[in-house]
């Protein structure tokens, strides 16, 4: 009993995340009548928002792109509202297989709202709105619509449509992949937000957050001390998108943006607006700035050249990322209640340990007294007798019980004992599939006992049904010789252990399968060991339920496969002998289930299979409120060299961590370990990110789309 209580604690600790890596992203369903899907199939939509600051009441056109990569016909238009959003439906024209360029122009109902620091120019404070110029225009591009896209338009934006121009071989996503670099966001599909008042919208992403500090901070930038008027500032705002044809941001003239300078406002802006920020966002921004200060240059950054990349690939690992994270939040809100369910099953596993002992005992000296009346009988060609006295583990006499059934011994024969001794109830049914019992020898062949009992007083009661032993020979076994079975399985059929309360149920109990199989020992050249005797090839607790009085329960199965048991004694293992020739091949496997009140369920699946020398590989498969993740650590040796560390979700999206330290998993802190170095893959194996400690510690996930993400 002690060794199963502690199996089931341990296996619950490992599916509360208490000492282990507790693995696939969130699985959304989506519900409707699915009446408008035919014409919602057939639509293309661009929705998106205009910022300089916002830009309520803005003109946005959108092109196709000629093969000139010039504006070809016009597709659609739209009027930006009070958020400075936009929704426009392309027409029936358009060709999907273009990019398209989609262009802001202003008229004289157009205002902006000054999100400058020091305001937008004589008398216009921040927070407040002014009129453009009637000349201004910025402009955003984006790959062929399909579908509903998101494409907002901003001066960084208009950065890229100046960089594209110049580069047009590279392709949009590479110009749009330039500027990201420089705003830490993916600044076409974000859509900015206004941060210039005293409270944000709750609803708003870290990333809209960021994206509007770093507009904002630009704006600091171009109205300077406040006294820029705006038509200045709208020419350096051209200046410094036509400067960026190059790639390079804060090389040019009198009128380009410093590098060092937008750093220095990014973080007058935090400090400006903090208050009204998400934690996590801020936290993200700091990061942000300080990777990319460290690779400015005398006020120079000069943006990477980008790999050839997808960016609605690179979106959809964003969106692993991010359900990572939430689901190892949604994870931490089970642990209070896991916790106390685990002191419930600590609770039920102690009483049992404390309650069962004196019945299990009474079961089995009930079972061999039993037994050896039954040997006598067969031994002797007599009847069988109908009382047999009852002895403990010291030989004194403690009781008495009954046995009925077939008079003789011989195959197929049946029997029943009952006993109440000390208060304990025990009955047993018992039944041959052939006649072995002899005082000499068993014939080869197999024998199979069939076997069910209980046991029961006030406190407790154990119960085992249909449980099965087989023994199979291929010789004649002499009395009190093992070495030469083949083998040997015990399976238990259905197992059980409750607390009563003077007799009756509480709920409280413990119960599952038990499945083991043994082979004979052998040594390196299949030759059998004298003293061998037989070795464990399988070992399993399957359907293994601790309930409380609350109806919450843990369904927990242990399952270890010795590949090469004959050679190998998992019962005395030294590593240290080990070598390619010779360790074990196998496979552990515990898979529970939590069902707590109140509570959706949990599912936790460890497996560990070691397959070549000094090398192995640990899976584990979470799963909690809908949302599961697998990790997967390869290369259980000793040495660390390519020791790997992999989270995936279902679609194939996968993070790859260089691991050291395989002693400190957490499943909270999967993301935040000190990995080193690692990689971030798209289903088909295209690296979309790469993954870097800074030097405070910070973990920062560098997207393919110039983009950075930090924990």
């Amino acid at each position: 009993m002690k060794i199963k209580a502690l199996i089931i604690i341990s296996s619950i600790a490992f599916l509360t995340g208490c000492g282990v890596v507790g693995s696939k992203a969130i699985f959304s369903l989506l519900s409707g009548d699915g009446s408008n899907e035919e014409v919602q199939s057939a639509l293309n939509t661009i929705n998106g928002a205009a910022f300089k600051g916002l830009i309520d009441g803005g003109i946005v056109n959108v092109y196709e792109m000629t093969s000139n990569n010039i504006k070809g016909n016009l597709v659609g238009s739209a009027i930006t509202d009070s958020n400075g959003a936009y929704t426009i439906t392309l027409s029936d024209t358009y060709d999907s297989t273009k990019n398209v360029i989609i262009e802001l122009t202003t008229d004289e109902t157009t205002s902006i709202t000054c999100d400058a620091i020091n305001g937008c120019g004589p008398n216009v404070a921040r927070g407040t709105s002014y009129a453009p110029s009637s000349n201004f225009k910025l402009s955003s591009i984006s790959t062929p619509i399909s579908g509903d896209n998101s494409a907002s338009i901003t001066p960084y934006t208009d950065m890229a449509k100046a960089n594209f121009d110049a580069n047009p071989n590279e392709g949009v996503s590479a110009a749009i992949s330039r500027v990201n670099q420089i705003a830490g966001v993916n600044i076409l599909e974000v859509k900015p937000i206004d941060i210039t008042g005293s409270t944000i919208s709750s609803t708003a992403s870290k990333e809209q957050q960021q994206y509007a500090v770093m507009l904002a901070a630009y704006a600091s930038i171009i109205f300077g001390d406040g006294t820029v008027s705006v038509v200045d500032s709208e020419a350096k705002i051209k200046s410094a998108s036509e400067e960026f044809a190059d790639g390079i941001f804060g090389n040019g003239g009198a009128d380009d943006l410093s590098a060092a300078d937008l750093m220095t406002a990014v973080k007058a802006e935090v400090s400006n607006a903090g208050g009204t920020l998400n934690a996590d966002m801020l936290s993200s921004v700091n990061a942000f700035v300080s990777v990319r200060e460290v690779v400015i240059v005398d006020g120079v950054l000069a943006t990477e050249t980008p790999v050839d990349v997808d960016l609605d690939t690179v979106s959809q690992a964003k969106v692993f990322i991010t359900d990572t994270r939430t689901w190892v939040d949604s994870f931490d809100t089970l642990e209070t209640s896991a916790n106390v369910f685990k002191e419930q099953a600590d609770s039920i596993s102690s009483v049992l340990n404390d309650k069962t002992d004196v019945v299990f005992d009474n079961l089995i000296w009930v079972a061999e007294a039993a037994g050896e009346k039954l040997k006598y009988a067969r031994d002797n060609n007599s009847d069988v007798p109908t009382a047999v006295v009852v002895k403990n583990g010291s030989g004194d006499t403690i009781g008495a019980a009954t046995l009925t059934g077939d008079s003789t011994v011989s195959e197929g024969a049946s029997y029943v004992a009952e006993a109440t001794i000390s208060g304990v109830e025990v009955s047993i049914t018992a039944s041959l599939n052939r006649d072995y019992i002899n005082d000499s020898s068993i014939n080869s062949g197999t024998i199979v006992l069939n076997l069910s009992a209980s046991a029961k007083n006030n406190y407790a009661e154990i119960t085992f049904e249909n449980s099965k032993l087989t023994l199979v020979t291929n010789v004649d076994i002499i009395e009190g010789v093992n070495t030469d079975l083949e083998s040997a399985s015990f399976v238990g059929g259905v197992f059980r252990a409750e607390i009563l309360n003077s007799g009756e149920s509480t709920g409280k109990m413990m119960e599952g399968n038990i499945n083991v199989e043994f082979v004979k020992a052998t040594d390196s050249n299949n030759a059998a060991i004298s003293e061998g005797g037989l070795n464990l090839k399988k070992f399993e607790l399957t359907k293994l339920k601790i309930t409380d009085e609350q109806d919450s329960y843990a369904n927990l199965t242990l399952r270890v496969n010795v590949d090469n048991a004959a050679d190998h004694d998992i019962f005395n293992v030294n590593t240290e002998s080990y070598t390619e020739s010779s360790f074990i091949k196998g496979e552990l496997n515990i898979t529970g289930e939590l069902d707590l009140f109140t509570k959706p369920k949990a599912l936790a699946s460890l497996t560990v299979s070691s397959s070549a020398f000094e090398r192995g590989i640990a899976k584990i498969l979470v799963s909690y409120d809908s949302k599961s993740l697998e990790f997967a650590i390869s290369n259980l040796g000793e040495t660390v060299d390519d020791r790997k560390l992999e989270v995936s979700n279902q679609d194939g999206y996968k993070l790859v961590f260089e691991w050291t330290d395989m002693t400190t998993l957490e499943v909270g802190d999967v993301l935040k370990q000190n990995t080193g170095s690692g990689k971030l893959y798209a289903p088909d194996g295209t690296e979309v990110g790469k993954i870097d400690k800074t030097t405070n510690n910070i973990t920062i996930i560098r997207y393919n789309d110039g983009t950075i993400e930090s924990f």
